[in-house]
């Protein structure tokens, strides 16, 4: 469980803030630093962050009135996750498949960046808000007090963040190998890569239907254990599959 010891107190030490920034700073700029190094093309880093950033955009406009018919139906809402979560996985997905079916001469490290482009933009995206939206004040003394109980709870945006990249460098990698493939390994590669991201985005989703204290740090420990799963199963899989099936992209 990660449990630390500290007093209970209704302000959160400064060393906290500043620990989870630079924990923050590190998921954006580390990534991508390390791949530009290692030759990848500044462009498959820009081009994985753009399509990110529309195929959001698209996500919150069209996932109004899916939401809105959701309601209006009554649905369970573990089938209401399932939709938002297989939807979630469509605009992503749908949109990063349009560019990676061109992309027949990628290299290796390429793929890679254009994953890392997207998740690294999230966790800048994220950190904005923390600097621009309304703090609630109910909700910060229960971060606070189970910050002072577990770690996971106490960095939990910069753990989800890297969590997160992990898991779209993993799926969006999945879904480029998929394309490259014929026959039934692609389709078995891009139907894993929308069932997994399917599987994470409808946790969260029913997460935030049923109200989950994401602040208690069992629910903490438990979700991030289930989200870091499905993300380094799925970096593994398309690093594994990668190797195995396409060793005439490997550098060197």
């Amino acid at each position: 469980m990660l449990p630390v010891t500290a007093e209970k107190t209704e302000e959160a030490p400064a060393r906290w803030g500043i620990i989870s920034l630079a924990a923050l700073l590190a998921v954006i700029i580390v990534p991508p630093s390390i791949l530009l190094s290692a030759s990848a093309s500044p462009n498959a880093l820009i081009l994985g962050a753009g399509i990110w950033a529309v195929s959001v955009a698209v996500k919150r406009l069209a996932g109004v009135p899916l939401d809105r018919q959701l309601r209006k139906r009554n649905t369970r809402s573990e089938i209401a996750a399932g939709f938002h979560g297989a939807f979630s996985a469509i605009c992503e997905l749908g949109l990063a498949a349009i560019f990676l079916r061109t992309w027949d001469d990628a290299r290796f490290v390429d793929v890679l960046a254009f994953g890392a482009g997207a998740g690294c933009t999230e966790a800048l995206y994220v950190l904005c808000l923390a600097f621009t939206a309304a703090k609630n004040r109910t909700d910060e003394l229960a971060w606070i007090n189970g910050a002072t109980q577990s770690l996971w709870v106490r960095y939990t945006v910069p753990l989800e963040r890297l969590l997160a990249a992990i898991g779209h460098t993993g799926s969006r990698g999945l879904v480029w190998l998929g394309l490259q493939l014929s026959g039934y390994q692609g389709v078995i590669f891009v139907a894993l890569a929308m069932t997994t991201f399917t599987m994470v985005d409808g946790v969260a989703a029913y997460g935030l239907q049923k109200k989950w204290n994401w602040s208690d740090p069992t629910i903490c420990r438990r979700t991030h254990l289930f989200f870091g799963s499905v993300s380094v199963a799925e970096l593994s899989i398309f690093l594994l599959a990668y190797w195995l099936l396409m060793p005439s992209f490997l550098p060197g």
